[in-house]
């Protein structure tokens, strides 16, 4: 299930506008959840509510990352992350989502 989530000024997803789903992709899906923000909270608030959202949408959320002060820990010339922890953090929450998507 893709969705996309307005962000609203407040550090929220706007709750007038629909969360859109593709129908095609189909339900049930694990899905991971990532956030960021050039401050130390990194999306943490929107990541907390979207992942506490996403059963009501048929989501299943295997995993999720929030990467605080997204230009002191992403190089962004080299398109990757340059704090260690948050790549361990990456690799295992990418590693969940990797086992959930195996065929049985």
């Amino acid at each position: 299930m893709n969705c996309q989530i307005k962000r609203s000024r407040r550090g929220n997803y706007s709750g007038s506008s629909p969360i859109q789903t593709d129908q095609s992709s189909g339900f049930d899906k694990p899905i991971v959840m990532l956030a960021t923000s050039p401050g130390p909270g990194g999306g943490n608030t929107v990541l907390k509510l979207a992942e506490a959202a996403a059963p009501f949408f048929n989501g299943k959320v295997v995993g999720s990352l929030s990467v605080p002060s997204f230009f002191d820990n992403f190089d962004v010339d080299r398109g990757e992350l340059t704090n260690s922890d948050l790549v361990e953090k990456l690799e295992q929450v990418l590693s969940a989502f990797a086992f959930e998507t195996q065929p049985a």
